[in-house]
This record gives structure tokens, sequence and C-alpha cells, in this order.
């Protein structure tokens, strides 16, 4: 509402009550011609709010209970979705750093049998003595391996530790094994790597194990979140842990037995679940890779998160 009044040199003075965004003010007083009175537009600078000893002009402005009550309701906003949008965020970063590691080992693999012919041929014992197994020739023997086979063909890898003690692990991330090789990654990734001949017990399952570790070292550590399992098979070549094909999502999701390290005849239950079902189940993770891979590189909402 406004009121309208003559002034004393004639013209006309409209009185704006109420007005909007200005902290303080009980009205505005704008005085112009009678011919122009009616088409006054809010112009706050010709506005005017009554003070000790006369008018002084009105500036917009928020109370400092407005300003509160906004900033009071955008943190209650940001606080129910930033979890979520972060959730996402890392989940996107997960699938993508993992498909990264994956392709760059694949194109190693396939230029190195190139060269060296198929892996599953490729001698996994290079040590000069092999027929008694300790730490220092398996890690020997690793070191041989890679620098034939692998290592010439992954740009970019550098040496980050050996072994799976736990200052290897806090700097370079989950080990294959204490007598594997850990590397870095161009895109921030480590990559753990241990030929099958250079444990303590050999296994026909596969020819090279390899942990990848997004995030080399840091938290969580935890399989199907930062840290995917493959294995280099003798006959289908790389494919996440356990490397067994014609399975579903429901196999993983529940558990699904497969065949063990040591290939003795005895199995093992790998799935891919959030929480471990007792004591004994510590594959409960190992098959998050494999889920992954079926899913196209993505993690959906019922993964295991």
């Amino acid at each position: 509402k406004s009121m309208q009044k003559e002034s004393e040199t004639g013209w006309l003075s409209k009185q704006l009550c109420h007005p909007e965004l200005v902290s303080g003010s009980y009205y505005r007083n704008i005085t112009t011609s009678p011919e122009n009175i009616n088409n006054i537009p809010f112009a706050f600078h010709t506005a005017k709010r009554k003070v000790r000893g006369g008018y002084a002009p009105c500036k917009a402005a928020f109370t400092l209970a407005e300003v509160l009550i906004t900033l009071g309701i955008i943190g209650i906003v940001a606080a129910m979705t930033l979890p979520t949008l972060i959730a996402k965020y890392e989940k996107k970063v997960a699938a993508i750093r993992a498909k990264q590691a994956y392709s760059m080992l694949s194109q190693a693999i396939k230029l190195s049998e190139a060269k060296n012919g198929e892996a599953k041929y490729w001698n996994q014992n290079l040590s000069e003595d092999g027929s008694s197994w300790n730490v220092q020739n398996g890690i020997k023997n690793t070191d041989l391996f890679l620098k034939k086979y692998i290592l010439p063909y992954l740009n970019g890898a550098k040496l980050c530790g050996e072994g799976s003690g736990g200052d290897v692990v806090a700097k370079c991330g989950l080990a294959a094994s204490e007598v594997s090789q850990s590397y870095f990654l161009p895109n921030g990734a480590s990559i753990s790597l241990v030929p099958s001949a250079s444990r303590a017990y050999q296994s026909d399952l596969f020819v090279l194990a390899i942990i990848v570790d997004i995030n080399a070292g840091r938290s969580p550590n935890t399989f199907g979140n930062d840290v995917f399992y493959f294995w280099l098979s003798p006959d289908n070549g790389l494919l996440p842990y356990p490397a067994v094909k014609n399975l579903s999502r429901e196999d993983i999701l529940q558990g699904v037995t497969v065949p063990s390290l040591v290939g003795d005849g005895k199995t093992i239950l790998v799935s891919c679940k959030k929480n471990a079902s007792d004591d004994e189940d510590s594959y409960y993770r190992y098959g998050c890779t494999l889920l992954l891979m079926m899913d196209g590189w993505e993690i959906k909402d019922d993964y295991p998160w």
C-alpha cells in the first residue's frame, strides 16, 4: 500500500510501506513531480528511510534472522545430500580406475604374448635355485619374471615395494603375496603382482596374481571398494579372481564355491557381500571384481559398497 501527499514545493511524495529486502526501514519516501508519481519504479537508489533528524537513503539488505534461517536451511540440505553425492563420486572413481588398470594390464599381456608366446607357456620359475623355496628366492623370481614378461610392456609403472609388510601396504596398497612386487601406475593406482611359481606353493589355476589398489595404500583398503583382484589365467587371459566363467550375479551376491588357490581338490567360498557370514568367511569380498566386470564396470545400486 502507499500514501500520496503534496509537498511544500507542490511536488508529490509517495510513501511505500513495508519495503522488501530493506532491513530496519518503516517506509520509503520518494518525491517526484505530479505527472510522474504513478510511474515511480521500486528504485532503491531514491528510496529513503526515516532516521533521527530526517531521511537517509535505503539500501537493500537481509535481516540477520533471514540470513541465519537461510544458512540453516542450506546446512540441512547439504547434510542430507552430501553423503549420497560423495558415495556416488567414490563409486564412479573406483570403477573408472579399476577399469583403467585392467586395460593397461590387458594391453601389456597382449604385447608380451606377441613377443614371448602365450602366457601359459611363460617360464614361471626364473630364479637360479627353484628347488628350495624361501622368501628371498620368491621375491627374486618375481622380479625376474616381471622384468621379462610384464614390465617392458607396462608403461609408466614405478617400483613401490616388495613383500607384504605393513610399511609396504601403507605406501603401496594391499599386496598379493609376501613375495610379490608392487608398482605405482600413472593414474594414481598401484598394482601388486606375483607369479604362481614364486609362492610357497604353485597353482596351475593361474600364471600371475594381480591386486589393484586404486588409491595406493590409502583407506579403506577393502576388496570391492578400492582393491580389486585379478588372475592371469593359463587359458582365458586376464580375468577377475577366481578366473571362473559362467557365474551369475546371484551366485556372486550370495556366494559361490570355487577351487582353492592351492589346487589340492579343496574349495573356498567366494562372494561379494557387505559383511562376512562368519569368522571363517575370509573371502567374502573377493568376488566383487567379478561382479563389477559383469555389470560393465558400473557399480549398481545393489552392489554391496
